[in-house]
């Protein structure tokens, strides 16, 4: 099965496809250019049904540029990295999601349960 999602997904040109960029869906998106004159900067997820930023496919920042988005994405998963560290927290193999051991053995099972 996974093969021929590979397969299918192998001949779409990369400039025209993206992924959704929440954890929890990360579904194929097509970029197709857009009508002449018509600029499209925000488009829905059909799977997950959330709104993504089609310019620098990310989350929807409504507010916001995405040069600015993007620099306090960067600035926040810095800060973010920097106290995972100081409490000696790990990232889930599968999922990435940070984990706190508080008791126990080291064995894990995620959360998210990511195939």
């Amino acid at each position: 099965m996974w093969w021929e999602k590979a397969l299918c997904e192998s001949v779409i040109p990369e400039k025209d496809k993206f992924y959704c960029p929440f954890n929890d869906c990360s579904a194929l998106l097509l970029c197709s250019e857009p009508h002449k004159g018509m600029i499209v900067r925000a488009s829905n997820c059909p799977h997950c049904k959330r709104i993504v930023c089609v310019q620098c496919r990310a989350p929807w920042h409504a507010e916001i540029s995405c040069d600015k988005f993007q620099m306090l994405k960067n600035t926040c998963d810095d800060l973010i990295i920097d106290h995972a560290k100081r409490r000696k927290w790990r990232r889930c193999p599968n999922c990435k999601h940070y984990v706190e051991k508080k008791q126990g053995c080291d064995a894990m099972t995620c959360c998210v349960k990511t195939t």
